[in-house]
Formats: C-alpha cells, structure tokens, sequence
C-alpha cells in the first residue's frame, strides 16, 4: 500500500516543489520493497532529492 502512494505522489505535479526531507520519506516504500526492478526505479529518485 505504502509503495502504491508512493508511485502515485511522485507523479503529482507539486512533488517536485516538497522539501528534500519530504520527498526522500515519500521515496522510502521504494526502498523497503522486497523487488529489485522497484529498487532500480528508486536510484534515479533518490539522485533528484540530493
């Protein structure tokens, strides 16, 4: 459920104007998915937030 929220908020327009804080805890479930095709996707997310 949490991963879900998480690929829908990312598509939200104002995602990219959250505080880097904000969006790195919305980018988590990607990271604590058990698929590695999730963890691929979350690489490039997690280098727009630093």
């Amino acid at each position: 459920m949490a991963l879900m929220l998480a690929q829908d908020a990312i598509k939200q327009p104002d995602y990219t104007h959250l505080p880097i804080k904000e969006r790195k805890c919305i980018l988590m479930p990607f990271m604590h998915s058990e698929s590695p095709f999730i963890h691929q996707q979350s690489v490039p997310l997690f280098g727009f937030v630093e």
